[in-house]
């Protein structure tokens, strides 16, 4: 603090006779309760303003994340009900193609695969 500044507070706090009063200490210190008060207002306003901001981030960064990842995952399980189907259609296509060519023995076939498919669910 300079010299100016001390003999000002000085001045403030002692008085012209450089006594100070007890009013004046008490007026001095209310007064610095008040500023200390605004500046703690003040302070959580800027954290909660910064805190709200920070959050609104973070929960855009997620969902923004989560709605990606949604989307891969709907892509993924199309392409993965794409394939089944078309393995089906294909394993369909063979089993047409085999009754139509040889029709006594895939119906053999079909038969013992029925055969053991019932053994199985029996036990």
């Amino acid at each position: 603090m300079s010299d100016r500044t001390s003999s000002r507070v000085k001045d403030s706090i002692l008085g012209k006779n450089n006594e100070a009063s007890i009013d004046d200490i008490q007026a001095d210190l209310a007064s610095l309760r008040e500023d200390l008060s605004r500046l703690t207002e003040e302070i959580g306003s800027a954290l909660a303003a910064k805190g709200a901001s920070t959050w609104r981030t973070a929960k855009e960064s997620i969902k923004a994340n989560l709605d990606d990842a949604l989307a891969g995952a709907e892509s993924t399980k199309d392409d993965a009900v794409d394939a089944v189907h078309g393995v089906s259609d294909a394993i369909v296509g063979a089993v047409e193609e085999a009754i139509a060519r040889r029709p006594y023995p895939a119906l053999a076939v079909a038969a013992v695969l029925g055969f053991f498919c019932g053994m199985a669910l029996k036990k």
